[in-house]
């Protein structure tokens, strides 16, 4: 993560809550990055996850900040939201953009 690279990647939240997340660690920015249709906050144990594993990969402190994702109204479209959060990370990543996470680039 020092030398800049993006980590892009999707969570599920279990059995239980039957739901997918996006997240996205972006070692140029330091910033990790949640994204939940719903709108949820990020679990505890994810956070403490990607700390530890942010931790192994880097001396730096990494900001939480919060995906741009479109609000989901049904119980299926979870994963394609998701997608489509991280193609917007994609998109300001190619651009080398300073823009947070949760800023919409037109």
């Amino acid at each position: 993560m020092e030398d800049g690279q993006t980590l892009l990647t999707i969570g599920h939240l279990g059995v239980e809550r039957k739901h997918w997340v996006a997240i996205a660690v972006n070692g140029k920015m330091k910033q990790f990055g949640y994204g939940d249709s719903f709108g949820g906050r990020i679990p505890a144990k994810i956070l403490a996850a990607y700390n530890w594993w942010i931790s192994k990969h880097s001396n730096a402190q990494f900001e939480l900040t919060s995906l741009l994702t479109a609000k989901q109204v049904d119980g299926f479209s979870c994963r394609i939201l998701l997608k489509v959060a991280l193609d917007h990370v994609v998109s300001n990543t190619k651009s080398d953009s300073s823009a947070p996470y949760d800023t919409c680039v037109a």
